[in-house]
């Protein structure tokens, strides 16, 4: 289980554009194999109805990619809960950086 410190670092770094995740593909089955290889290579999770999300940073992407997506020969993941408390993070970073954004502009 991820500590809430973890997942705000995690929601910091997605907002930045430094992750690659499931939310980015079209969820075929196909296409997560392609991008994150440990699937197609048989990974398996402790309890796979508890996978909320599935991510890596860029910079761990291999040197090919397939039809436009990284691909990856690691991969994290968050729990359903993990997942639903990261993207909250997410969606507070966001409302501080449009504020902020809208302060500068009307300055």
């Amino acid at each position: 289980m991820k500590s809430k410190k973890e997942l705000y670092e995690i929601a910091k770094d997605f907002y930045a554009g430094l992750i690659f995740s499931d939310r980015h593909l079209k969820s075929t089955a196909a296409e997560m194999a392609s991008t994150f290889m440990p699937l197609a290579l048989g990974a398996t999770f402790p309890d796979v109805n508890d996978v909320g999300m599935i991510f890596e940073y860029l910079d761990k992407a291999g040197p090919r990619s397939i039809n436009g997506k990284p691909m990856f020969m690691s991969l994290q993941m968050l729990t359903k809960t993990e997942t639903d408390t990261m993207f909250d993070f997410l969606d507070k970073i966001a409302k501080a950086d449009k504020k902020m954004k809208s302060e500068i502009e009307n300055d």
